[in-house]
């Protein structure tokens, strides 16, 4: 049986999924960050984090410009706005 994935859908899911592989990772800096002495490795880290952090204000910048349109589930809309708005640490 097969099932169709509402083109809308398709792309709330890829965003929140890339949320949280932000989160995931944003996590994972951190945790370096706390067990490393290398200032070299610390300062890349941070830039890293930061890129991420741009990343998720866009994500939540087109979230809310999704829901703008109001031709997706403001439902899933809404979820994906949530998850963005989450702080990382």
């Amino acid at each position: 049986m097969n099932k169709v994935v509402n083109f809308s859908d398709s792309i709330v899911a890829s965003l929140t999924r890339e949320t949280y592989m932000i989160r995931a990772r944003c996590i994972s800096i951190c945790s370096s960050i706390r067990n490393t002495k290398d200032n070299t490795l610390i300062n890349r880290l941070k830039k890293e984090l930061s890129m991420l952090e741009i990343r998720r204000f866009e994500l939540l910048r087109n979230a809310h410009s999704l829901k703008l349109t109001k031709a997706i589930d403001p439902l899933s809309i809404d979820f994906l706005i949530e998850i963005c708005k989450r702080p990382i640490n």
